[in-house]
């Protein structure tokens, strides 16, 4: 959601026909009181997309990440604009984009007998 509103207000850009992970694993993890959406990591490993052996690693890799870019953690949102980009940073953006096609179909599930 943040990127797609980067890219309008920066560029002029609107994307459409997109499927926001948070939103659908809000819908099928949140209960409906909860006014926030959980972190696309949390939503990771409520679906279990993450490889068990693979968990910890992942979440080593987004908190040093997050540590770069988020400024309640010391970091600054222009870390990404940097070039050559942060080893850090390449890897934070591929471990989510590596399991986001799993966490689709895991969400979209229609079956109400799959775990959750």
């Amino acid at each position: 959601r943040a990127d797609a509103d980067a890219l309008f207000h920066l560029h002029g850009v609107r994307l459409t026909n997109l499927f926001c992970l948070q939103v659908a694993g809000a819908l099928r993890y949140s209960e409906l009181t909860d006014p926030y959406l959980k972190s696309l990591l949390f939503y990771m490993e409520k679906t279990a997309v993450v490889p068990s052996e693979d968990v910890e690693r992942v979440k080593a890799i987004k908190e040093r990440g997050r540590r770069l870019f988020a400024p309640e953690l010391g970091g600054r949102h222009a870390v990404w604009e940097e070039r050559p980009m942060r080893q850090e940073m390449k890897e934070y953006a591929a471990f989510d984009f590596r399991y986001m096609h799993a966490m689709k179909e895991k969400l979209c599930r229609s079956n109400s007998n799959d775990p959750r």
